[in-house]
């Protein structure tokens, strides 16, 4: 971590209302976030929405992700960041990329251009590119380790949060994938009426989340982020 760049205990964060439905009535999860740090788990009691709040700011929560958030994920698994951690989120990723190409090509004839939202360290869209090889493959990733990483390998990726992304006003996608990274997002609504304003007519947006309800009430702490 980067002390000066990035102070949890100093960051400055705001009340917000439910993303979904806009109501400020809620049920509280949790105080505490898995690694420990003071967050503030929230459900809607109107649309069952959860989300952190209050939350770090835009800004703060930008910093999070570029200079605190491998760090952070590492405590959370309770070990050190290891080595060649980049290498095997990569290879692990890819593997699941290829079989997400497999599905998708007995499915949809799949080309153009493919955006992955989250794209970490670049594993996906290269498993997606390896099934897919005429597919223009492009991710974007908050944190700096991993969208660098990503780069190095070949796959376009631009270091930005998803609310500060600006795609080229002529481009359209044909798939946008967001895997296991919705619930990282500040306003998954805008991503969605996002999305569809920018995928081709017959593109496709393509989803992977995690399912709440069958989850121990031990995983209520939840990691400092909207879910």
């Amino acid at each position: 971590m980067d002390q000066e760049k990035f102070d949890y205990y100093k960051a400055k964060f705001e009340n917000i209302s439910c993303n979904l439905c806009g109501r400020n009535d809620f049920f509280v999860l949790a105080e505490k976030s898995v690694s420990g740090l003071p967050v503030r788990t929230c459900l809607c009691k109107n649309c069952g929405m959860i989300y952190i709040n209050p939350r770090l700011t835009k800004e703060e929560y930008d910093n999070y992700y570029k200079y605190f958030y491998r760090k952070d994920r590492a405590e959370i698994k309770k070990h050190e960041i290891r080595s060649d951690a980049l290498e095997r989120n990569f290879e692990n990723a890819r593997k699941f990329g290829r079989s997400l190409g497999e599905i998708l090509s007995q499915k949809a004839a799949i080309k153009g251009d493919v955006l992955d939202v989250g794209s970490s360290t670049g594993g996906i869209l290269r498993g997606l590119k390896d099934v897919l090889p005429e597919i223009d493959v492009f991710g974007i990733e908050p944190s700096i380790e991993e969208s660098d990483f990503a780069n190095q390998k070949g796959v376009k990726t631009e270091t930005t949060l998803f609310e500060n992304f600006n795609a080229k006003k002529s481009r359209r996608f044909a798939a946008i994938f967001c895997i296991q990274s919705l619930n990282h997002l500040l306003d998954p609504k805008k991503f969605f009426d996002w999305c569809f304003e920018n995928l081709e007519p017959e593109g496709c947006l393509v989803l992977a989340v995690k399912n709440f309800r069958p989850m121990p009430p031990s995983r209520f702490r939840l990691a400092g982020r909207a879910s």
